[in-house]
């Protein structure tokens, strides 16, 4: 992937952090308009199971993923 399409891809999704016990894990939403692009992307980067995802909309898909990935370099 280009640097731009990955600069486009993340903006088109949303990253949160949370704590289920003492354990921080991030939250991936990717909007069903953007799941075609925001997949595979979310595959390659993060190493997410793309095939079972936490909680399914009419709007947004969520992953889940121990660890602070959102700050992380």
């Amino acid at each position: 992937m280009r640097k731009e399409n990955i600069k486009r891809i993340g903006e088109q999704m949303e990253i949160s952090l949370f704590r289920k016990g003492k354990i921080t894990w991030t939250r991936f939403k990717v909007r069903n308009k953007e799941k075609m692009d925001c997949l595979p992307y979310l595959f390659l980067k993060f190493g997410i199971d793309i095939t079972n995802p936490i909680k399914e909309s009419s709007r947004a898909i969520y992953f889940e993923k121990e660890g602070d990935w959102l700050n992380k370099k």
